[in-house]
């Protein structure tokens, strides 16, 4: 309270005083003038402090002594006791205010003790909470480390400045397979770390990780490898530094990492990298292969197509005698085989790769396969003067197989021998029985290969000379194919060569039949009609057949009409499905010759609308002649009502031979 509000309260208990003791002056008079207003210092005392309290005594004995004593109205004193009482108030007043103040005082001090002890108590409250906080938090601190030391994937250990071990964690112990107890007290590098992979001593005095002690210098992902309780060693990534307590070195603290698997995933990503690397040049290998084979085989087949046309064109312009007719019609055969052979190379290929090359698998002897292939091959030789010398042992005995296919070997081989072999050089053919097989063996005194291209010798597309400039035409797939066809007989096929130009030998080995008692072998060729004998052109005779040929090809129609015509046939060509069913539509023919790629209605289309027809059309015989020659295409044509398939290009001879052999019992009715 400040002093203008003390002082105001004083006043005013005066003035409350002297209203009291106005009201008592009936009563009191003038014997006692003041005790009012000791009640007002009092309060003024307690409430507005000393300098207050005394200025409401004074006032109070001021209003005292003019209105109560006597002579009332004035500031006097009449009798002696007057003075007595007066002198008395002051000291009573005074008294009051004394005693007052210093019970104020002890109030305020007692209050600020207790405020102070307050004060305290709070302060040490919170310093205690603070403690058990601090306490709290250290030990969540604890148990967090312990929990992320405990859970870590990564081992960790602790060792006191003589090595050995303080603290290991529970990976660790997992890794190492020492538990805690089996590692405590002990010197870690004795059991974890004392020796090299090779066998060598490990020294402690070498341990990068030990030397951290003297150093100070931490090791940071060091790559190492440690030991396991059971004596293995594992590759390890880890790092080491030092413990220090109030600046006190008092150990080191090792953190590791057993990187097996990343060890082991480098390796397998390093394998892949090759892996890859090496699938990436094996497929430019291909590529340049791929490459290097288009423009082998547009080579290849455009070649004799240069022959065919030329001749073709001074054929057509009547240009040649008789003798250069004959000639030209010689090489336009001979081209057009070539051509013809190629292309069965190249299905042969196809059907090998999609493994869909089939065999007519049945004992046979070998003397006469082989006999048949060289008959077929002599004439080449012997037109470059190269001797062909042939022994066989007609006793080798049988073999499984398929007599074709193994024409086709000797035939692939022979041919390459003819190819290689210069003018004046030998070939020697040899079948005889070894042991459990029968070896057929072709030598040649002709170009023979390097060692180095041994390997790649029986690879589809591969030549020992694939330059522009190589001496000998081909595609590199005969000795693929011969290689192939060899082994789905169960056999083997190798090549030998004492080097370039001193020949070469390929020996193939086939296993023997096993037979119980004495088996007869039927005979695989179908016997020849009585009116299919052989015209003086050398085709069956057709005479009397009617027949219809369709392709979308003019060439191709008019050469089949010819071929048909010239053997006695009565011909009519169609050059769509359209044309071909209205010609049958009003003219009656015995059989349907027809190509299968035609455009809008194809012969597939062709043969379903045939057999849809009349009861003459339905039964109406039919040849798929066509270039697609694979196995699932011959079951396709003939489940869709075709009764023969005849790939392109077609043997003449072959195409007339399967028309007259449909149309045998026709011919008779």
């Amino acid at each position: 309270m400040n002093a203008v509000a003390s002082y105001g309260v004083g006043v005013i208990s005066v003035l409350i005083a002297l209203l009291v003791r106005l009201a008592a002056d009936p009563v009191l008079g003038t014997r006692q003038p003041f005790p009012t207003f000791y009640v007002a210092v009092a309060i003024t005392a307690w409430f507005c402090r000393w300098p207050a309290a005394v200025l409401t005594s004074v006032l109070g004995f001021l209003a005292g002594n003019w209105f109560f004593l006597p002579p009332r109205y004035a500031i006097t004193f009449a009798e002696r006791g007057d003075v007595v009482g007066a002198a008395l108030y002051a000291v009573v007043c005074g008294t009051l205010i004394l005693l007052t103040e210093l019970t104020r005082r002890a109030q305020q001090r007692s209050a600020a003790d207790l405020q102070r002890v307050e004060r305290e108590a709070q302060e040490r409250s919170r310093s205690e909470a603070a403690l058990r906080a601090s306490e709290a938090r250290q030990t969540e601190v604890l148990d967090f480390t312990r929990s992320v030391i405990g859970n870590m994937a990564e081992g960790l250990y602790t060792v006191d400045t003589q090595g050995l071990v303080t603290f290991i964690n529970p990976a660790a112990e997992q890794i190492f397979g020492w538990t805690s107890a089996e590692l405590l007290g002990r010197r870690m590098h004795d059991l974890t770390h004392y020796q090299h992979p090779d066998g060598r001593p490990f020294p402690a005095e070498e341990c990068p990780g030990l030397r951290v002690l003297q150093d100070g210098t931490p090791l940071i992902h060091y790559e190492d490898v440690f030991i396991r309780k059971n004596g293995t060693f594992f590759p390890v990534i880890y790092s080491s530094s030092r413990l220090q307590l109030g600046g006190t070195v008092t150990g080191l603290v090792v953190v590791f990492r057993d990187v097996t698997h990343e060890k082991r995933v480098e390796a397998e990503r390093a394998t892949l990298l090759a892996d890859a690397e090496q699938g990436r040049t094996e497929a430019e290998n291909a590529s340049r292969a791929k490459d290097a084979f288009l423009a082998t085989i547009s080579h290849e087949l455009r070649t004799p197509l240069s022959p065919i046309l030329a001749w073709s064109r001074m054929l057509a312009l009547g240009a040649l005698d008789a003798a250069k007719t004959a000639r030209a019609i010689e090489t336009i055969e001979r081209c057009a085989r070539t051509q013809a052979q190629l292309i069965e190379d190249l299905l042969d290929t196809s059907r090998i790769a999609a493994g869909k090359l089939r065999l007519d698998v049945r004992p046979l002897e070998l003397e006469p396969v082989l006999q048949a292939a060289i008959d077929v091959v002599r004439p080449a030789a012997e037109a470059k003067g190269i001797a062909l010398h042939a022994v066989l042992d007609p006793h080798a005995g049988q073999v499984s197989g398929d007599a074709d296919r193994l024409q086709q070997v000797v035939w692939n081989l022979l041919s390459n021998a003819v190819k290689f072999t210069p003018r004046g050089g030998q070939i020697h053919v040899t079948l005889q029985r070894v042991d459990s097989h029968v070896e057929i063996a072709v030598r040649d005194t002709g170009q023979g290969f390097a060692s180095d291209f041994s390997p790649h010798l029986f690879e589809r597309f591969q030549q020992a000379d694939g330059s522009s400039t190589r001496l000998h035409t081909g595609l590199g797939l005969g000795l693929a194919i011969v290689r192939h066809l060899v082994e789905l007989h169960g056999g083997t096929v190798r090549a030998e060569s004492p080097g370039p130009g001193q020949g070469a030998a390929f020996t193939v080995t086939l296993p023997l039949v096993v037979l119980s008692g004495r088996v007869a072998l039927a005979e695989t060729r179908p016997a020849a009609a009585p009116d299919a004998a052989p015209e003086e052109h050398g085709f069956a005779s057709l005479t009397g057949r009617r027949i219809l040929v369709v392709d979308d090809d003019p060439d191709s129609n008019e050469a089949v009409r010819t071929l048909f015509a010239s053997c006695g046939a009565e011909v009519r060509v169609g050059a769509s499905t359209a044309q071909a069913l209205e010609i049958l539509s009003r003219w009656k023919a015995d059989v349907l010759v027809s190509d299968v790629e035609m455009p809008e209605q194809d012969g597939y289309e062709l043969i379903k609308r045939i057999r849809q027809r009349d009861s003459h059309a339905g039964s109406l015989l039919a040849v798929a002649l066509t270039a697609h020659a694979g196995v699932e295409d011959r079951v396709r044509l003939l489940s869709a009502g075709f009764q023969a398939h005849v790939s392109k290009p077609a043997d003449p001879a072959e195409l007339v031979a399967v028309v007259a052999s449909l149309t045998r019992d026709l011919v008779r009715a």
